[in-house]
């Protein structure tokens, strides 16, 4: 699937689930973050294995502080416990921030941010992103929420550099510790095997059709992470009684090779 329909399929139920959840009950709300605030302390543990943690899980906490701080009180009934409008709001000016920001930067991007950390980010996607920020702003505070014109152009002027600075401290986080994907809850990206390579010894092998493009999954079962697959290797050598266990890798950044010697001087593997 291609990734920009991929980012706004995937968007479009994340923010359907959240107006549902938001808008619902006091409960569902309460479930909604705490479920999200789970899944997020996991993985930014499974991301800071070995490493001190305590910015780390502040960096998770404040998002859902503030959220609960804007949920506390509602701008145009004082005695509305949740202010779901809000909330809402800011989901789907953040949704649309990231959708065009990937697609400008995709399409127009050339002066990157900050390169040693995120690669892909650049000025036109952020500046894309800022105005259509905007521009949804604007056009759901028309439609959807009654909230002040002024206010709400303050929020989506905010959103984007919250955005991008909650993107960069995800990305220095996951290049320590050398992954691609912070977690799975999000669809992320494989490889192909083109079809012009697949033989048919390896059609066999991989129970897949001769000369067909194989698509490979964005991850493996048995580990997440440099160490872990050093480990899993180690258990594949011992399996195959001391025979070489080759490694086939497709680097798409320098950091992702650096992260993997590293992991061979620790380990000792």
């Amino acid at each position: 699937m291609n990734e920009t329909i991929k980012r706004v399929f995937s968007g479009l139920i994340y923010v359907s689930i959240m107006w549902f959840c938001t808008s619902y009950s006091t409960l569902t709300f309460s479930i909604l973050f705490f479920i999200i605030g789970i899944i997020s302390f996991y993985e930014m543990l499974k991301l800071r294995h070995g490493k001190s943690k305590l910015i780390a899980l502040l960096f998770v906490s404040i998002p859902f502080i503030s959220i609960h701080f804007f949920g506390l009180f509602s701008l145009s009934n004082q005695n509305e416990l949740i202010n779901s409008k809000i909330i809402l709001f800011i989901f789907i000016l953040t949704w649309t921030f990231d959708t065009f920001a990937y697609i400008f930067g995709i399409n127009f991007g050339k002066r990157k941010i900050f390169p040693s950390i995120s690669p892909k980010k650049s000025w036109e996607g952020f500046l894309g992103g800022l105005i259509f920020t905007l521009i949804a702003s604007y056009i759901t505070t028309l439609n959807l929420f009654e909230i002040e014109i002024s206010k709400a152009m303050i929020i989506s002027l905010f959103i984007p550099f919250t955005a991008t600075l909650g993107d960069f401290t995800e990305s220095y986080y996951k290049r320590q510790a050398g992954v691609k994907d912070s977690g799975d809850f999000i669809p992320g990206h494989g490889g192909m095997l083109l079809g012009a390579k697949v033989s048919s010894e390896i059609a066999k092998t991989r129970n897949v059709p001769v000369f067909e493009d194989v698509i490979s999954p964005h991850k493996h079962s048995e580990f997440s992470t440099p160490a872990e697959l050093l480990t899993f290797v180690d258990r594949l050598r011992n399996l195959s009684e001391g025979k070489p266990v080759g490694i086939k890798l497709c680097i798409g950044h320098p950091w992702e090779f650096i992260a993997i010697v590293k992991a061979m001087v620790q380990t000792n593997i």
